[in-house]
């Protein structure tokens, strides 16, 4: 499928584009609120400033892809591929990634609030500055990955495993860090769930 023939097909109201074939797409900026690419492929796709809010993007495969300013707003991104994608100053808020392979991927500065990340894979995952308040990360794999000044203030990190990960100044206040891995964690300058600070 061509992205003129998606985009032609979208604005005359359909919405299900299942299994489609957008490898390396231009889709910058588009408008696909509410569509469903379930099964997609989108590897390489360029996906800057798109509108999704309430997409489905479940097991679509989105390696490399550029989600660089996107809305993905209560979107469902359920056992997507988004390795290595860029999503920087990406809202992610209220979208769902269980089970979710975010494995080195770029999240800089990305709006993360409640969003749902249980048995998600975000090992070497770039979190610095990400805003993940109230965020689900019950059983995540976050191993090395860089959380320097990020938000997890009210985040459930129960069971997740945080091994090597970099942690500085980042805000785990009243964050829930049951049976939470953190051998060989940075956490310097972070405030901790009873609201001191680690040194």
């Amino acid at each position: 499928m061509t992205t003129s023939e998606l985009l032609r097909r979208y604005k005359t109201g359909a919405r299900s584009f299942c299994n489609a074939n957008l490898h390396e797409a231009n889709l910058r900026s588009a408008d696909l609120c509410l569509v469903d690419l379930t099964l997609a492929d989108l590897t390489g796709a360029d996906l800057r400033g798109a509108q999704l809010s309430g997409s489905k993007l479940c097991r679509v495969r989105a390696k490399w892809a550029d989600f660089r300013k996107a809305c993905l707003f209560k979107a469902n991104l359920r056992r997507i591929d988004l390795t290595e994608a860029n999503l920087s100053g990406a809202s992610l808020q209220d979208a769902d990634l269980f089970g979710a392979v975010l494995t080195g991927a770029d999240l800089h500065g990305a709006d993360l609030r409640c969003a749902r990340f249980a048995r998600a894979d975000l090992v070497e995952a770039s979190l610095v500055g990400a805003d993940l308040s109230r965020s689900i990360l019950i059983g995540a794999q976050l191993m090395g990955a860089n959380l320097v000044d990020a938000n997890l203030c009210q985040a459930d990190l129960s069971g997740a495993n945080l091994m090597g990960a970099n942690l500085k100044r980042a805000n785990l206040r009243n964050a829930s860090l049951v049976g939470t891995d953190l051998t060989g964690a940075k956490l310097s300058g972070a405030v901790m769930p009873d609201g001191r600070v680690a040194r």
